[in-house]
Formats: C-alpha cells, structure tokens, sequence
C-alpha cells in the first residue's frame, strides 16, 4: 500500500494499474479478468489501442491502415515485427517494407533527409536533428505515408475488409482480411504477457512466411496499385502526433503539462525536441536513468518491464528472433515505462499538477522560453525550439539547483 500512498494527486486508479504492471508475479496476466466490465480510462494513446483479442486488433489494424495512420499500425506490431521494421529502414533496405522502393524515393523520404550541416552539429542547441530521427513510431510512419502517396504500398485495406478469425489459442490466432477486388490477406498475431494481441506477419500469395511484419520485396499484393488508398478528411488529424497540438510555444506547454498532470508520459515523450529525445534515450540506453530521474536504481530497473528480455536460443538468434519485449523496443514507451516506475516510486524530477500555471511564453525566432508555477513546488525554466515542420518542441526543463547543461532535464546537482 505504501506504494500507492505516494502516487501523485489524482493518479490513484492509474498508479494501480502501474504498480501491477510492474510488480505482477510472473503469469499473474493469465489470471482471470474481473468481474467489473467498466472500461478503465487509457491514461496513453497506446494503452486507448483495442487489443484484447485477435479480431479486436486486426479491426484496429484495418481501420489505421485504411487512415493512413502508419504510426498506430506499428504500434500494433509484435516486438518482432518492430524490430525487423526498425532494422530494414536502419539497413537501408526498406523495399522489405515498401515494394519497389528505389534512389527516387529515397530521394524524398524524410526517413533518409539529413541536415545540411552534419550529424554532429546537429546535435547541438543550434540545429535540432531530423523529427523522426528518434522514434521508430515517427520514422515507420514517414516511410509508409511516403509508400501510400507514391503508390507503393505493398497492399491494400478498405472500409469494405472483412476481418475473419480462423483459428486462436491462448497464444497465436490467424486472421484473414477479405478486400473487394484486392488480394486475401492473412493475418497471424500473437498473444503477449500483457494479455495484448499484436499483429506478427502480413502475407499473401507468393510472399515469404519468414518476413516480419510483411514481405515488401515480393512485390505489391494484387490490387495494392489499383485501388488508391483514402485520404484522411481535410482537417482530421490523421495521427496521435497530428492531434498534439504544438502549434505555439503556449499551446506546446499546455499540451505538456496536461500529459504529465495525469502521468501520460507517452505523450510528453512525442512533445520533445529531437535533441532532448536523443540525450533522453542516451541516458536511458546507457542505463544512467538517475540522470532522468533522482534516486533511481538498478534495483528499481529490475522490477521494471524494461529489464524482461525475450529469452533466445541460438537458433533463435541465427533467425533473427527480437531481443526486445513490448516495451522496450519503442522509445516512447520506454521512456513512459520508466517513469511510470518513477511515479509510482515517488521518484519524479519535478511537480506539475492540475494547479500548476504556465507565464505566457517569450519567443525569440525559433526559440521561446516560459516558466510553470506549481503551489508548495519548485518553479520550472521550460525553453523551446521551432522545428522546420513548425511544431514548437520541449528541449529543457529547469530548476534551482538542477544541471543547465542537460536535456531534457537534469536532477539536482546536489543529489
């Protein structure tokens, strides 16, 4: 109990599910579900994602492909089909993903566009590095969409796709998508300890059974070039990222202090310059997470989802099997993970509430700076930067006695 004692004012219901996420003994998610059917309020985008069943996430799938919605479409992939996404656009091979992709494309994807001025200065406070350069969500997405715009999607899904479940255990299920005038596609998902179903593989005559998630250098499914995908109406955002509105240092700001008022640290993640996410996920992949959060251990690491690697066999590594589980693979859900664990550890850098009141914001070109006045808590320096997309992104946060030289915030210097 102790645990929830220290959760953050109107977090309680929330740090519940937190504190099971991270302390549930193993296969305590084969339990059975409660008997109250009342839906718990999604604290992040991930987690409002139906995927409580096979038919559940297909229908999801289907509905944000057909929305051009790429960056939800890789949130429901399995770890493995992350993973193997992440590495043909890494490899410079993303005609695994996007059939026929060539020096055209390539050209004018924003996945492979590098700053002018080189990868190091690009790091610096001057010269903010590419949006999508540090989250594999962002990066899928700009990949696909460019897919979808030039043609090449490697197959289609409509309003018209009939979702079908063949067969399902505790673990697997296969799925066939029936679209007029296109390809059957199947499905094959996979149950994770979460109790999520995540989508494996895509494939369809003539692909390989080996790809993950699909086999783009098979070449388009039938119909994939025929029948043009629908444009998302003018005015919706097509994405998560779209609907954050960042339009304005003040709009940016009240964005963040809503997603870390009610510990939705997904979002706050997506609200990060491209350099504060970079020094963020540097810390976390060097495992000094004390940077990012006072106090925190190893110890508390351990107990955290983040530290539950998929066990491989050398086989398995020989095939290509994914080290990663459902939450350490993405940076924004580590990054949510981890403090979450800080949240229900009381081990947060800093306070932001619903009471919390942000000065309006000071621009100066493309960058601006406010301060957030919380009561009975340490007043916050947030500065920000202009991206050339004109989203206004969080690069630092500061206070009296914090480290000025870190991003995206640094503890006390005397801890």
């Amino acid at each position: 109990m102790s645990l929830l004692r220290s959760c953050p004012a109107g977090l309680l219901a929330l740090c519940t599910l937190a504190v099971s996420a991270w302390f549930a003994p193993a296969g305590a998610t084969d339990a059975p579900a409660p008997t109250d059917t009342t839906p718990p309020v999604a604290r992040t985008y991930y987690e409002s994602l139906d995927m409580s069943s096979p038919e559940a996430s297909a229908t999801r799938f289907v509905q944000a492909w057909v929305a051009q919605d790429f960056m939800a479409v890789h949130l429901l992939l399995s770890p493995q089909g992350e993973w193997d996404a992440s590495r043909a656009i890494d490899d410079y091979t993303p005609q695994r993903l996007v059939p026929g992709f060539d020096e055209s494309d390539h050209k004018v994807s924003p996945v492979y566009q590098r700053p002018a001025q080189g990868a190091e200065a690009s790091h610096d406070d001057a010269a903010p590095i590419s949006e999508v350069d540090f989250d594999p969500t962002r990066r899928f997405d700009a990949l696909m969409l460019g897919a979808a715009q030039r043609g090449k999607l490697p197959f289609v899904l409509t309003s018209e796709t009939q979702v079908e479940v063949d067969k399902a255990d505790g673990t697997q299920a296969t799925v066939t998508l029936k679209t007029p005038r296109a390809e059957t596609l199947t499905m094959s998902l996979l149950r994770q300890p979460s109790g999520r179903w995540k989508v494996d593989q895509v494939r369809w005559p003539g692909a390989s059974i080996a790809a993950h998630p699909w086999d783009g250098e098979s070449g388009q499914a039938q119909g994939a070039s025929s029948l043009k995908p629908a444009a998302a109406p003018a005015g919706t955002p097509r994405t998560f990222y779209d609907a954050l509105d960042m339009s304005s240092p003040d709009a940016t700001v009240q964005a963040f202090m809503h997603a870390w008022s009610r510990g939705d640290y997904f979002a706050t993640y997506h609200l990060l310059s491209p350099g504060a996410e970079w020094d963020a996920m540097a810390a976390i992949g060097a495992l000094r997470m004390e940077q990012l959060i006072p106090g925190f251990t190893l110890n508390d690491l351990d107990l955290s989802p983040l530290a539950k690697k998929t066990e491989r066999s050398r086989e398995d590594i020989a095939r290509g099997v994914a080290p990663t589980n459902e939450y350490n693979f993405d940076n924004a859900r580590q990054f949510d993970t981890l403090l979450v664990g800080a949240a229900v550890l009381k081990k947060l850098p800093f306070a932001i509430t619903a009471a919390t009141q942000a000065e309006p914001a000071k621009v100066d070109g493309n960058r601006a700076a406010t301060v957030l006045r919380t009561p009975n808590a340490p007043d916050l320096s947030v500065a920000l930067v202009k991206l050339p997309s004109d989203r206004w992104k969080v690069e630092r946060i500061r206070w009296e006695g914090s480290s000025p030289n870190i991003r995206p915030w640094g503890i006390s210097e005397t801890n």
